[in-house]
Parts: C-alpha cells; structure tokens; sequence
C-alpha cells in the first residue's frame, strides 16, 4: 500500500527541480537516441541535458521551436517517493503508475500582460461538433488540481440530495469540462533499471490542428471603447455639408462629403445599423426618433434620411436622388449615453459575428507552460492518486517562418540549357478549365502573337491543358528572384534572404 507522498518532479543528473525539464531534440529517431542514453544512468542523464531548451524570446521568455523547423520538445520528469527521515527519495516502483499525462496551459492576460498564476486549460465538453470549448480559465488553483477527466473526480456531494441538487444550478459550467491531455510514458524498465530512475517522457504539444468553439476573449477589449460617430455624441444642433443639395450617386465622389461618407461607412459596417440582430434593429429605432431639417423648414426621420444617404454614396444605387438636409438635431447627455451604449453593443456583437475562432496556438505572443501528473495505485482497492508536477517556465512559440537548426532543404534545379533538355520533358499535370478561361487565355495569346483577339462564337465545352510541372517550376522560379530584386529597393533584404555559395562541381564528359 502507498502509504507515503509521491513528487514528480523534472528529471535533472544533480539538482532537483520541480518543474519539467524541456529538451530540445533534432535527431529524427529522437526517441531511441534518448533510450540509449539514458541507460548510461547519471552520466547519460547529464549528457541529455546538454540539450535543454534555452532560447529566448525578445521578452526574455523561453521559447520552443515548432517540428515543422526539425525541432522535437520532450519533456522529461521522475517519479520519487518522499520519505522521511533518513530513507531519502527512492524512485517510484513504475508497476505503481497506472497512467500519466502532459497538460499544456496558456497564461492568461489583461491589457496585454501575462497574468502570474492564472491559467487557462484547453477545455472540452461532451462529444461532436461543438465539444471543443477552446481556452477557458480555471475558477480558483482547486479547480487546477483536478484530474483533466471529469470522470475520474471525486463526487462532491453537500449530504442531501436537495442541496446537491442546488448546488448543481450555481456551479460553473467549466466545472464539468475535461482537458485536453498529451500522453506521458514511463521509459521501457531496462532503461529505469540501467538509470536507477523512473524516468518518464512526453511530447509537448507547440502545434494543433483544433479551433475552439467558444469566441475568443481578449482582454484588452474590455477597455476599448469603438469610435462614437460626431453625430451621435452629445452636441448642439449640427449642420449638414452640402445642405440643400440634390444628391445622387455621383456625388460619392465630391471632396465636400468625405468625412459624412466616413460617418455612413462606419454606421453601416462597423455598426451594422440596419443589420438583423436585436441590438441593430435597437439602435435604428433610437436613430429613428430624430429628426433632420430641410431648407424650407421641414422635417422628417434621421433614420430615413441615413438609409437614402447609404443608399446613394455607398451602395451608389442610380434610383436613390435626395435632398441634403441642412441640419442634424441636437443630442442630450443622456441619449448620448444612450447611443454610446448602443454602439459598443452592436460593435461587439458585429467583431464577434465577423472575428475567426482561434486555432489552440494561433495567437501570436501568449505564454504557455507544461504541467505534468500520475495516478499512482493503491495495495488496496482505493482509487489512484492523482500526483502533479509544478508548472514549467512560461514559454512563447515561435512562429511559422522563423529558421530552425536544421539545414535548408536542398532542391535541384533543373537546366534548362542542357541540350536535349526540352526533348526530355512531357505534360504531367493538367488543368481542368472552363470554357471562360479558356477563351481568355487564348485572347492573351492573340495579344502576345500580335493578333486581333477572337470575337467569333465559343465551343460549349471544357478544356484539359496539359503542362510540364518542371516548366512551371522554372517560370515561378525566375519570377520568384525577379521579385525578391525588385523589392529589395524597399526592404533591403537580399543579404538575409538570399545566401549562395559557389561549390566544386564535376561536369559530365
């Protein structure tokens, strides 16, 4: 029977460390290679940390390489038993683990700074489409504690069904999601047996092909407050450019109605004021109470004269002709509160509408750390203790497009001036093309033979074009270094981006 605390901890040759020890990996067959070195015991062990990650970002972060640059994150971690007395820290009997897992966390932010301590889960709940949540944060660190698998929880229950049951209406949904887990393996026994260690490993997730279903929070947004139109803040009565003018399509284009343009651009897009949702149709009927004045006097709806004006400027419909009005009505402290509100309503509710959900490491410069843990079985029939590690050093992703460790890959490029060349080569790729593109290609290729294009009557079929993929190859090629000369008068980039070395080369007899 476990009758004694267990610590998983990083596994490290002399200093223990709690948190898990990230290894940077380039070798392909990463895992034999740490096998092998492992069974060398101590000696190995510190040989492997040789490659502990330890670049930094500009913020002085950690930062972990992607495996699309040929770099592999292994985290690495022991099991101990933490005795008292003079018995040490043996290691845990590996039989004893009867499962283990690596949870990736991101750091949570306000205003753009990591928040310390607090942390988000990549979070699920039930099946099917919608059961990826995305990012969501934990309540307090107990909810940290729990095991990812809500299966696997102790139930809480208050002593009374009643009192169970009211509890279950103000828990927090997130209460009851899982998380996501990446699996932690005990090394074969040789290896603990060879290193005197239970040693265990796993890769850490960097990349994800997942996209959560929850909007993503920014908390930065909080405090942001969209652009109000002048029209709308509070404000005496205002006058109207070009005021008793006709106004038509063609008028979209007057200098004098530029900044009103911008005005109707932000109502109608950013705002969505005469969109479908509740808060649209609100903030239209709130518009609607106002009034504009015409050159003799009269007067009629703002909300009307604002859908004319969309109509004829933006939408630049021919069958929309109106008078400007000369004036917009004054506004007061509070239907400027009012209308202040309305718009950050009908703004959020827009970005959400239009804002892409977020893959799980698709946001550029968030923080990230590793937390490992075990179930360690009871003699008796109690269920497994659940043991975790202690967090790892925050760390950042890099991008996509940054340089791994690995050497470029190396292409060939074909000759073209090798005789015998293009004799050589076949169609082997065909493109499917409809009528219409096809036309247009062969009035391009008039042009280009100095000819009339055709006019005449097109077949009513489709077209197979058959091409060389090493053409295609060397056109894009000669393109793609005409361009990098090109814009290299902007960006003076050709000392990073282009490097050639000259190399001995036999030539054929």
């Amino acid at each position: 029977m476990v009758d004694h605390p267990v610590i998983l901890r990083g596994a490290r040759s002399n200093t223990a460390i709690l948190a898990p020890t990230l290894i940077e990996r380039t070798d392909p067959d990463f895992v034999e290679a740490l096998f092998d070195q492992l069974r060398a015991g101590t000696p190995g062990l510190a040989s492997v940390e040789g490659g502990v990650a330890r670049r930094r970002d500009k913020n002085g972060y950690l930062k972990l390489m992607l495996p699309m640059q040929r770099v592999y994150n292994v985290a690495l971690l022991e099991a101990v038993c933490d005795l008292y007395g003079s018995f040490g820290q043996p290691r845990v009997d590996p039989s004893k683990i009867e499962s283990a897992g690596l949870v990736v966390r991101r750091l949570g932010v306000d205003k753009g700074q990591p928040i310390p301590g607090y942390y988000e889960g990549w979070r699920t709940s039930g099946k099917g489409a919608n059961a990826i949540k995305g990012w969501v944060g934990f309540q307090n660190s107990l909810e940290e504690e729990l095991d990812p698998d809500p299966l696997r929880r102790p139930v809480l229950t208050l002593g009374h069904p009643e009192l169970d049951a009211r509890y279950a209406l103000i828990r927090p949904a997130s209460a009851g999601f899982s998380e996501q887990v990446a699996p932690l393996f005990v090394l074969p026994p040789a290896v603990c047996e060879s290193a005197e260690r239970t040693l265990l490993f796993g890769m850490v997730d960097v990349t994800s092909s997942e996209y959560g279903t929850l909007p993503p929070s920014d908390p930065a947004l909080k405090d942001f407050g969209p652009p109000i139109p002048p029209y709308l803040r509070e404000g005496d009565v205002r006058s109207l450019p070009l005021g008793g003018y006709t106004i038509t399509q063609y008028d979209a284009n007057d200098a004098n109605l530029h900044g009103f343009i911008s005005i109707l651009l932000e109502l109608y897009i950013t705002y969505d004021l005469f969109g479908t949702s509740s808060v649209s149709q609100e903030l239209a009927e709130a518009i609607m109470a106002l009034e504009v004045e015409l050159t003799d006097g009269t007067h009629y709806s703002a909300l009307l004269f604002l859908e004319m004006a969309i109509g004829a400027l933006i939408e630049k419909r021919s069958d929309i002709r109106f008078e400007m009005p000369v004036s917009w009505p004054a506004i007061e402290s509070g239907l400027a509160e009012r209308f202040a509100n309305l718009l950050y309503q009908a703004w959020a509710t827009r970005l959400e509408s239009i804002q892409p959900n977020f893959g799980r490491f698709d946001e550029r410069g968030r923080l990230y750390a590793v937390r490992a843990f075990v179930r360690v079985r009871h003699d008796d029939e109690c269920p497994p203790d659940l043991i975790w590690s202690a967090y790892s050093e925050p760390f950042s992703i890099a991008a996509w497009y940054e340089s791994g460790e690995g050497p470029p890959v190396m292409i060939d490029v074909p000759n073209p001036f090798t005789p015998g060349f293009l004799e050589g080569l076949k169609p082997n790729v065909a493109f499917n093309m409809p009528e219409e593109m096809f036309n247009l290609l062969g009035q391009l290729d008039g042009l280009l033979d100095k000819k009339k294009p055709s006019s005449g009557p097109t077949l009513g079929v489709g077209w197979i074009c058959s091409l060389s993929l090493v053409i295609v190859f060397i056109v894009a090629f000669m393109l793609l270094f005409m361009f990098i000369l090109i814009l290299n008068l902007i960006f003076q980039w050709m000392l990073f981006v282009k490097i050639c070395i000259p190399y001995p080369k036999v030539e054929p007899a």
